[in-house]
Protein backbone atom coordinates (compact mmCIF):
# COMPACT_ATOMS: atom_id res chain seq x y z
CA UNK A 1 0.00 0.00 0.00
CA UNK A 2 1.05 3.59 -0.48
CA UNK A 3 1.22 4.10 3.29
CA UNK A 4 1.84 7.86 3.44
CA UNK A 5 -0.94 8.66 0.98
CA UNK A 6 -3.29 6.26 2.74
CA UNK A 7 -2.53 7.65 6.19
CA UNK A 8 -3.12 11.18 4.93
CA UNK A 9 -6.49 10.16 3.51
CA UNK A 10 -7.73 8.33 6.59
CA UNK A 11 -6.48 11.03 8.97
CA UNK A 12 -8.60 13.54 7.06
CA UNK A 13 -11.60 11.23 7.16
CA UNK A 14 -11.26 10.75 10.93
CA UNK A 15 -12.35 14.36 11.38
CA UNK A 16 -15.36 14.00 9.12
CA UNK A 17 -18.76 14.13 10.83
CA UNK A 18 -20.55 12.41 7.97
CA UNK A 19 -20.65 8.68 7.39
CA UNK A 20 -20.70 7.32 3.84
CA UNK A 21 -24.14 5.70 3.37
CA UNK A 22 -24.18 1.97 2.90
CA UNK A 23 -24.83 0.81 -0.66
CA UNK A 24 -25.60 -2.92 -0.56
CA UNK A 25 -24.42 -5.16 -3.35
CA UNK A 26 -27.24 -6.24 -5.66
CA UNK A 27 -26.92 -9.97 -4.90
CA UNK A 28 -25.60 -12.26 -2.20
CA UNK A 29 -24.26 -14.77 -4.74
CA UNK A 30 -21.42 -13.88 -7.11
CA UNK A 31 -22.05 -15.68 -10.41
CA UNK A 32 -20.55 -13.36 -13.07
CA UNK A 33 -17.63 -15.26 -14.59
CA UNK A 34 -15.32 -12.25 -14.79
CA UNK A 35 -15.89 -11.38 -11.12
CA UNK A 36 -15.48 -14.98 -9.96
CA UNK A 37 -12.20 -15.33 -11.86
CA UNK A 38 -10.90 -11.98 -10.60
CA UNK A 39 -11.73 -12.87 -7.01
CA UNK A 40 -10.15 -16.31 -7.43
CA UNK A 41 -6.94 -14.89 -8.90
CA UNK A 42 -6.69 -12.21 -6.21
CA UNK A 43 -6.30 -14.95 -3.61
CA UNK A 44 -3.52 -16.77 -5.50
CA UNK A 45 0.01 -16.86 -4.05
CA UNK A 46 1.29 -13.28 -4.15
CA UNK A 47 -2.00 -12.07 -5.63
CA UNK A 48 -3.30 -8.74 -4.27
CA UNK A 49 -5.08 -10.50 -1.38
CA UNK A 50 -2.22 -12.81 -0.36
CA UNK A 51 -1.01 -10.69 2.55
CA UNK A 52 -4.53 -10.09 3.84
CA UNK A 53 -5.33 -13.79 3.64
CA UNK A 54 -2.18 -14.84 5.50
CA UNK A 55 -2.96 -12.33 8.26
CA UNK A 56 -6.43 -13.82 8.57
CA UNK A 57 -5.17 -17.41 8.41
CA UNK A 58 -3.05 -16.71 11.49
CA UNK A 59 -5.81 -14.94 13.41
CA UNK A 60 -8.46 -17.54 12.50
CA UNK A 61 -6.14 -20.38 13.53
CA UNK A 62 -5.56 -18.72 16.91
CA UNK A 63 -9.29 -18.29 17.53
CA UNK A 64 -10.25 -21.78 16.32
CA UNK A 65 -7.36 -23.82 17.74
CA UNK A 66 -8.66 -27.00 19.35
CA UNK A 67 -11.87 -27.12 17.32
CA UNK A 68 -12.95 -30.34 15.63
CA UNK A 69 -15.63 -29.14 13.16
CA UNK A 70 -15.60 -25.65 11.63
CA UNK A 71 -17.95 -24.11 9.08
CA UNK A 72 -16.74 -21.33 6.76
CA UNK A 73 -19.59 -18.99 5.81
CA UNK A 74 -19.33 -17.54 2.31
CA UNK A 75 -16.25 -19.59 1.43
CA UNK A 76 -16.12 -18.33 -2.18
CA UNK A 77 -13.37 -20.00 -4.28
CA UNK A 78 -11.82 -21.42 -1.06
CA UNK A 79 -8.46 -19.66 -1.40
CA UNK A 80 -8.58 -18.64 2.26
CA UNK A 81 -10.33 -21.83 3.40
CA UNK A 82 -7.68 -23.99 1.75
CA UNK A 83 -4.87 -22.21 3.59
CA UNK A 84 -6.59 -22.63 6.95
CA UNK A 85 -7.33 -26.29 6.23
CA UNK A 86 -3.73 -27.02 5.26
CA UNK A 87 -2.43 -25.40 8.45
CA UNK A 88 -5.02 -27.20 10.59
CA UNK A 89 -5.35 -30.73 9.15
CA UNK A 90 -6.87 -32.02 12.41
CA UNK A 91 -10.02 -29.92 11.84
CA UNK A 92 -12.88 -30.95 9.56
CA UNK A 93 -14.15 -27.94 7.59
CA UNK A 94 -17.41 -27.27 5.77
CA UNK A 95 -17.42 -24.45 3.23
CA UNK A 96 -20.83 -22.91 2.54
CA UNK A 97 -21.56 -20.55 -0.35
CA UNK A 98 -24.63 -19.54 -2.36
CA UNK A 99 -22.79 -19.27 -5.68
CA UNK A 100 -22.53 -22.33 -7.92
CA UNK A 101 -19.63 -20.70 -9.78
CA UNK A 102 -17.71 -20.06 -6.56
CA UNK A 103 -18.30 -23.60 -5.32
CA UNK A 104 -17.10 -25.05 -8.62
CA UNK A 105 -13.93 -22.97 -8.40
CA UNK A 106 -13.50 -24.02 -4.76
CA UNK A 107 -13.87 -27.72 -5.56
CA UNK A 108 -11.30 -27.48 -8.36
CA UNK A 109 -8.83 -25.68 -6.08
CA UNK A 110 -9.21 -28.11 -3.17
CA UNK A 111 -8.81 -31.10 -5.47
CA UNK A 112 -5.68 -29.63 -7.06
CA UNK A 113 -4.12 -29.23 -3.61
CA UNK A 114 -5.19 -32.69 -2.47
CA UNK A 115 -7.05 -31.28 0.54
CA UNK A 116 -9.23 -33.93 2.18
CA UNK A 117 -10.47 -32.20 5.34
CA UNK A 118 -12.89 -29.83 3.55
CA UNK A 119 -16.40 -30.45 2.27
CA UNK A 120 -18.50 -27.94 0.33
CA UNK A 121 -22.22 -27.24 0.40
CA UNK A 122 -24.45 -24.74 -1.34
CA UNK A 123 -26.40 -22.68 1.13
CA UNK A 124 -27.65 -19.29 2.27
CA UNK A 125 -25.65 -18.09 5.29
CA UNK A 126 -28.77 -16.39 6.67
CA UNK A 127 -30.63 -19.73 6.72
CA UNK A 128 -28.48 -22.66 7.82
CA UNK A 129 -31.47 -24.91 8.54
CA UNK A 130 -29.62 -27.76 6.80
CA UNK A 131 -27.18 -27.75 9.74
CA UNK A 132 -28.08 -29.16 13.15
CA UNK A 133 -28.10 -26.93 16.21
CA UNK A 134 -24.82 -26.89 18.15
CA UNK A 135 -23.23 -29.20 15.57
CA UNK A 136 -20.04 -27.14 15.12
CA UNK A 137 -17.47 -26.01 17.65
CA UNK A 138 -16.11 -23.35 15.29
CA UNK A 139 -17.48 -20.82 12.79
CA UNK A 140 -15.44 -18.53 10.55
CA UNK A 141 -16.05 -16.11 7.71
CA UNK A 142 -13.60 -13.92 5.81
CA UNK A 143 -14.54 -11.00 3.56
CA UNK A 144 -18.04 -12.32 2.88
CA UNK A 145 -20.50 -10.69 5.27
CA UNK A 146 -20.60 -7.36 3.42
CA UNK A 147 -22.45 -9.21 0.64
CA UNK A 148 -25.50 -9.43 2.91
CA UNK A 149 -28.04 -6.84 1.70
CA UNK A 150 -29.29 -5.41 5.02
CA UNK A 151 -28.78 -5.37 8.77
CA UNK A 152 -31.75 -7.75 8.96
CA UNK A 153 -29.81 -10.29 6.92
CA UNK A 154 -26.70 -9.80 9.07
CA UNK A 155 -28.84 -10.33 12.18
CA UNK A 156 -30.24 -13.55 10.72
CA UNK A 157 -26.72 -14.74 9.95
CA UNK A 158 -25.53 -14.02 13.50
CA UNK A 159 -28.59 -15.81 14.91
CA UNK A 160 -27.82 -18.85 12.79
CA UNK A 161 -24.18 -18.76 13.93
CA UNK A 162 -25.36 -18.79 17.55
CA UNK A 163 -27.71 -21.71 16.84
CA UNK A 164 -25.22 -24.02 15.10
CA UNK A 165 -22.28 -23.15 17.38
CA UNK A 166 -21.66 -25.20 20.51
CA UNK A 167 -21.99 -23.31 23.79
CA UNK A 168 -18.21 -23.26 24.22
CA UNK A 169 -17.56 -22.88 20.49
CA UNK A 170 -15.13 -20.46 18.86
CA UNK A 171 -15.82 -17.70 16.33
CA UNK A 172 -13.77 -15.75 13.79
CA UNK A 173 -15.46 -13.21 11.52
CA UNK A 174 -13.27 -10.90 9.41
CA UNK A 175 -14.63 -8.35 6.98
CA UNK A 176 -14.26 -4.94 5.43
CA UNK A 177 -15.39 -1.94 7.45
CA UNK A 178 -17.09 1.01 5.77
CA UNK A 179 -14.92 4.17 5.78
CA UNK A 180 -16.45 7.58 6.39
CA UNK A 181 -15.43 9.13 3.11
CA UNK A 182 -15.93 8.11 -0.50
CA UNK A 183 -12.37 9.30 -1.17
CA UNK A 184 -11.00 6.63 1.17
CA UNK A 185 -13.17 3.97 -0.46
CA UNK A 186 -11.85 4.86 -3.91
CA UNK A 187 -8.26 5.07 -2.68
CA UNK A 188 -8.45 1.61 -1.14
CA UNK A 189 -10.32 -0.02 -4.02
CA UNK A 190 -7.94 1.15 -6.72
CA UNK A 191 -4.64 1.35 -4.81
CA UNK A 192 -3.50 -1.96 -6.38
CA UNK A 193 -5.08 -1.26 -9.77
CA UNK A 194 -1.92 -1.98 -11.75
CA UNK A 195 -1.50 -5.34 -9.99
CA UNK A 196 -5.02 -6.77 -10.19
CA UNK A 197 -7.85 -7.33 -12.64
CA UNK A 198 -10.04 -4.29 -13.24
CA UNK A 199 -13.09 -6.38 -12.31
CA UNK A 200 -11.57 -6.98 -8.87
CA UNK A 201 -10.97 -3.25 -8.35
CA UNK A 202 -14.58 -2.49 -9.27
CA UNK A 203 -15.83 -5.25 -6.97
CA UNK A 204 -13.60 -3.89 -4.20
CA UNK A 205 -15.18 -0.45 -4.52
CA UNK A 206 -18.66 -1.98 -4.35
CA UNK A 207 -17.63 -4.08 -1.38
CA UNK A 208 -16.35 -1.13 0.66
CA UNK A 209 -19.50 0.81 -0.17
CA UNK A 210 -21.55 -2.19 1.03
CA UNK A 211 -19.54 -2.86 4.20
CA UNK A 212 -21.03 -2.66 7.66
CA UNK A 213 -19.60 -0.72 10.60
CA UNK A 214 -17.87 -2.07 13.73
CA UNK A 215 -20.83 -0.71 15.70
CA UNK A 216 -23.13 -2.93 13.63
CA UNK A 217 -21.07 -5.99 14.54
CA UNK A 218 -20.97 -5.03 18.23
CA UNK A 219 -24.70 -4.35 18.40
CA UNK A 220 -25.70 -7.59 16.71
CA UNK A 221 -23.13 -9.63 18.62
CA UNK A 222 -24.64 -8.47 21.90
CA UNK A 223 -28.14 -9.16 20.61
CA UNK A 224 -27.72 -12.40 18.64
CA UNK A 225 -24.61 -13.98 20.22
CA UNK A 226 -25.33 -13.60 23.95
CA UNK A 227 -23.05 -15.14 26.54
CA UNK A 228 -20.03 -15.51 24.24
CA UNK A 229 -16.70 -13.94 25.14
CA UNK A 230 -15.94 -12.03 21.95
CA UNK A 231 -13.64 -9.21 20.88
CA UNK A 232 -14.65 -6.71 18.20
CA UNK A 233 -11.66 -4.86 16.75
CA UNK A 234 -10.98 -2.71 13.72
CA UNK A 235 -7.97 -1.04 12.13
CA UNK A 236 -6.61 2.10 13.76
CA UNK A 237 -7.88 5.52 12.61
CA UNK A 238 -10.36 4.13 10.09
CA UNK A 239 -12.25 0.79 10.18
CA UNK A 240 -10.94 -0.41 6.82
CA UNK A 241 -10.92 -3.95 8.21
CA UNK A 242 -12.65 -5.37 11.27
CA UNK A 243 -12.99 -8.65 13.11
CA UNK A 244 -15.31 -10.24 15.64
CA UNK A 245 -13.60 -13.18 17.29
CA UNK A 246 -13.23 -15.45 20.27
CA UNK A 247 -10.24 -15.03 22.55
CA UNK A 248 -6.96 -16.31 21.16
CA UNK A 249 -5.73 -19.81 21.96
CA UNK A 250 -2.06 -20.80 21.96
CA UNK A 251 -0.89 -22.35 18.70
CA UNK A 252 1.61 -25.19 18.39
CA UNK A 253 5.19 -24.02 17.67
CA UNK A 254 5.14 -26.00 14.41
CA UNK A 255 2.17 -24.01 13.10
CA UNK A 256 3.76 -20.73 14.16
CA UNK A 257 6.89 -21.73 12.25
CA UNK A 258 4.84 -22.44 9.12
CA UNK A 259 3.13 -19.06 9.35
CA UNK A 260 6.45 -17.24 9.69
CA UNK A 261 7.85 -19.17 6.74
CA UNK A 262 4.77 -18.28 4.67
CA UNK A 263 5.33 -14.59 5.47
CA UNK A 264 8.93 -14.81 4.26
CA UNK A 265 7.74 -16.42 1.01
CA UNK A 266 5.40 -13.54 0.20
CA UNK A 267 6.52 -10.95 -2.30
CA UNK A 268 7.75 -7.74 -0.67
CA UNK A 269 4.56 -6.05 -1.84
CA UNK A 270 2.26 -8.60 -0.18
CA UNK A 271 4.45 -8.77 2.91
CA UNK A 272 4.02 -5.02 3.25
CA UNK A 273 0.23 -5.42 3.17
CA UNK A 274 0.41 -8.08 5.88
CA UNK A 275 2.69 -6.00 8.10
CA UNK A 276 0.52 -2.92 7.75
CA UNK A 277 -2.52 -4.91 8.86
CA UNK A 278 -0.56 -6.14 11.86
CA UNK A 279 0.42 -2.55 12.69
CA UNK A 280 -3.05 -1.01 12.30
CA UNK A 281 -4.80 -3.73 14.31
CA UNK A 282 -2.13 -3.69 17.02
CA UNK A 283 -2.60 0.06 17.45
CA UNK A 284 -6.26 -0.66 18.21
CA UNK A 285 -5.52 -3.33 20.80
CA UNK A 286 -5.03 -6.62 18.94
CA UNK A 287 -2.52 -8.80 20.80
CA UNK A 288 -0.65 -12.08 20.32
CA UNK A 289 0.93 -11.35 16.95
CA UNK A 290 2.50 -14.56 15.64
CA UNK A 291 4.73 -13.10 12.95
Amino acid sequence: MLIIELLSTVFRESFSQRQTPREPEPTMAMEVTESVEAYRDAGAPNGPMAGVYLFSVARASQALHGCRRVVDLGCGPARFLAQVALLNPEIEFLGVDLSDAMLASAAEHLTALGIRNVKLQKGDITDLSFLTSKSFDGVMSTLALHHLPTMKHLRLCFQEVHRILADDGALYLFDLGRPKSLKTILAMAYIHEERQAHAFSVDSERSWRAAFLPEDFRTLAAEALPGRDLECLSTWISPLMMMLKSRDRALDPEKIGKLKAARKNLSSFCRSDLDQLRFFFKRNGLQNDLF
